[in-house]
């Protein structure tokens, strides 16, 4: 997450607004942040893509400041497929959002059947060594734009929206969110369990990782840690099907190359550039079953020497 220390000496007369992130569903240090916003005039923005539910001393994160977004793509918290949400307390930004939805076209029918097919085979096919499978397929189709939303091939052609990109929600998608929101609270309390067991296992072999402290309520949408060589250990799990994902690859994931087309500047985050080349995550969703866990604990006593701990 942002460092709080780093904000105010970064703002000048270019700063429109301070962009905020919930990495895995950790919530940022909030008061600090929003005490520098406060003292220059800037807005802050939550982007709660990963934190559903997540908290900050008690407190819901998204309900902070002047604007925040929520994301329900297939890896977050709960899923729609694709979409998201976005609330704000202010009247202004509320009128602009309402502006930016009027834009939005309704999803057409083939775009529903398309989503309705991919959720039906992500659900079949999203545990054990299927996983592996669907991972291969679902990129696949998205670099030949064969699913809807994001992760297109299109997408990462150029820095620009793709053409009749913006939609509204369609009435399956509104249906998978009145369930996913019915069932977060559950949702949640699973994923901390697994994190429980998860660090249990780092400490039983002698790893120390970060772990946030009381002020932080963490939703844990994936389980997070560093090792030394991330394509070599990547590739041992998946050779022995074990769920592990890449989250991230870079700043602008999941771009590798030429990161100046969408406004970044190499070397101007050396913190996220250097967590990038080495972080893994293990899953933490409900198909997540002892028996993996118990997988994981094996596979992880055996390649701790490649596991980095975590120095504050």
């Amino acid at each position: 997450n942002i460092n709080p220390d780093l904000i105010e000496p970064n703002i000048s007369e270019r700063t429109k607004a301070v962009i905020v992130q919930n990495t895995f569903g950790l919530s940022p240090d909030l008061d600090p942040i929003l005490a520098a916003a406060e003292k220059y005039n800037i807005p802050v923005i939550e982007d709660c893509s990963h934190g559903i539910g997540s908290r900050y001393k008690g407190r819901l994160n998204g309900t902070f400041t002047d604007l925040a977004f929520f994301s329900t793509q297939w890896n977050k918290m709960y899923s729609t497929g694709i979409g998201g949400i976005s609330a704000t307390r202010n009247d202004e930004l509320k009128l602009k959002l309402d502006e930016i939805e009027n834009r939005a076209s309704e999803p057409g029918f083939i775009e529903e059947l398309n989503l309705k097919g991919l959720v039906a085979a992500r659900r079949l096919l999203s545990s054990g060594t299927n996983y592996f499978l669907l991972q291969d397929v679902y990129r696949w189709m998205s670099r030949y734009n064969l699913t809807v939303g994001s992760n297109q091939g299109r997408e990462f052609e150029e820095a620009t929206q793709p053409r009749n990109y913006l939609k509204k929600a369609g009435k399956y998608q509104s249906s998978l969110g009145v369930e996913g929101i019915r069932n977060i609270e559950k949702n949640i309390e699973g994923r901390k369990i697994i994190a429980e067991k998860y660090l249990s296992i780092f400490s039983d072999i002698g790893r120390k990782i970060y772990h946030p402290d009381d002020k932080y309520d963490h939703v844990y949408i994936k389980f997070s840690f560093l090792v030394d060589n991330k394509e070599q250990f990547l590739r041992k799990a998946a050779e022995e099907k074990l769920e592990m994902s890449d989250w991230f690859l870079s700043p602008v994931h999941p771009k590798l190359h030429n990161l100046q087309e969408w406004g970044y500047i190499p070397g101007s985050n050396p913190v996220a550039e250097k967590i990038s080349r080495h972080i893994v995550n293990l899953p933490t969703h409900s198909d997540v079953s002892d028996n993996y866990i118990s997988k994981v604990s094996d596979f992880l006593s055996r390649n701790k020497e490649s596991i980095i701990n975590f120095n504050k």
